[in-house]
């Protein structure tokens, strides 16, 4: 069955294992991601894999943000949500005007790192020193039209 893409809601956040174990979402900020902006959820056979959006922090910049399940990459979906994923960032981009979209990964997330840089983000200077609530270190990434 191909994926389906619908809404996000905040509790999808909580449906989904995320790859990345470190990384836990406080209900808050899932409910500020639903209702800052455009953002959809991926479903393979009425599971959620991914959930991913952009912020919209200020006229003409945004925030992307992306959660992705447990073996995304394994089960051969992650073509399919990467191709989505890109026309999904060109559209919003120019749907809401952006002339900046940025994106920040952990620091020691090279896959995750490698992934911006895939759909199109630019690596910005320097390292983002404790930039979590938790002080891990951040790389922080942009993608200007």
């Amino acid at each position: 069955m191909p994926p389906t893409l619908i809404p996000f809601l905040a509790e999808h956040i909580g449906m989904l294992k995320t790859r990345d174990a470190a990384q836990t979402e406080p209900w808050a900020l899932a409910v500020e991601k639903e209702r800052k902006g455009p953002a959809y959820t991926v479903l393979v056979d009425g599971k959620v894999i991914a959930c991913a959006g952009v912020m919209v922090v200020w006229p003409g910049v945004g925030m992307a943000w992306a959660n992705v399940g447990e073996g995304f990459e394994s089960d051969g979906r992650w073509r399919w949500c990467t191709r989505t994923m890109r026309r999904f960032l060109a559209d919003v981009m120019r749907s809401h005007r952006l002339h900046r979209l940025e994106g920040t990964v952990l620091a020691d997330s090279e896959r995750n790192q490698r992934y911006l840089e895939f759909l199109g983000f630019t690596r910005e200077n320097g390292k983002a020193h404790a930039f979590t609530p938790d002080r891990r270190d951040a790389v922080r990434y942009e993608r200007i039209r």
